[in-house]
């Protein structure tokens, strides 16, 4: 994929752009305006066209309870970006770090495994059921009953913060990534030393974090050096850039 740019853009009816002519270019909604598990899945679905030689591809945003109606080039794009963010070794390997039963899991194990794979709850509940086969129809509507905002409030305990991290002594594939402004938990004693990160509050075994500067860093998480990244609130531009300390900041 050399050569293949990608930017973000404040246009709140964009999905997803694959661009081949001129220059090949993924365009992409800030996230302003799309949660970051779906403004990836959006990019991996471009690169999904771009893989398989589409031509130009343009996706208008559709709220949640509209169904796109997919041709075969978009099922494909759609296919590519699920097993390319949660291949099956990834999804295993997530829960069996944690000691925890892919097949019979709780729903805040799925919710853990979705952030650090950077993919929406339910996005991954229906790769485990329809996809991957590891729970059942049944097994996966009951675990969407529980909804990501009921599994933040638990989190958080506070019903206002509605954009979360959750970060576990088993993440340590993965960089952290966060925009400025968001919240991430840790376990506790963890996140002191980042520079990136102001201390909100500790509570029940976790340390509790704002994002508060962009720029790149790293945390200690059960012996291992994990990357944290921190982007400008609600960037435009190309990605590249997305985690350089901001300019207007003293």
């Amino acid at each position: 994929m050399s050569g293949l740019d990608v930017r973000f853009l404040d246009v709140p009816s964009l999905e997803g752009m694959f661009v081949r002519d001129p220059g090949l270019r993924v365009l992409l909604p800030s996230l302003k305006h799309r949660p970051r598990s779906r403004v990836l899945f959006s990019c991996a679905h471009e690169i999904g066209h771009h893989q398989f030689g589409h031509g130009t591809k343009a996706d208008e945003y559709l709220a949640e309870a509209q169904s796109p109606a997919f041709s075969d080039e978009e099922f494909l794009a759609e296919s590519f970006a699920r097993h390319l963010l949660m291949p099956r070794a990834a999804v295993l390997d997530a829960f069996q770090r944690r000691n925890w039963d892919s097949q019979s899991p709780a729903a805040q194990q799925v919710y853990q495994v979705s952030g650090e794979l950077g993919v929406g709850y339910e996005t991954l509940l229906n790769h485990m059921s329809y996809s991957l086969e590891l729970i059942s129809r049944v097994e996966r509507d009951r675990l969407a009953k529980t909804t990501p905002k009921a599994l933040q409030l638990e989190l958080t305990g506070d019903p206002a913060i509605r954009k979360v991290v959750v970060v576990d002594l088993f993440w340590n594939h993965v960089p952290i990534d966060a925009e400025c402004g968001e919240i991430i938990i840790f376990p506790a004693n963890v996140g002191a030393n980042c520079p990136l990160l102001s201390p909100l509050s500790n509570r029940e075994n976790v340390s509790v974090y704002t994002a508060s500067k962009a720029g790149q860093g790293s945390i200690v998480l059960g012996g291992n050096e994990v990357t944290v990244r921190v982007a400008r609130q609600h960037y435009i531009g190309p990605y590249l850039n997305r985690y350089l300390p901001d300019p207007d900041e003293h």
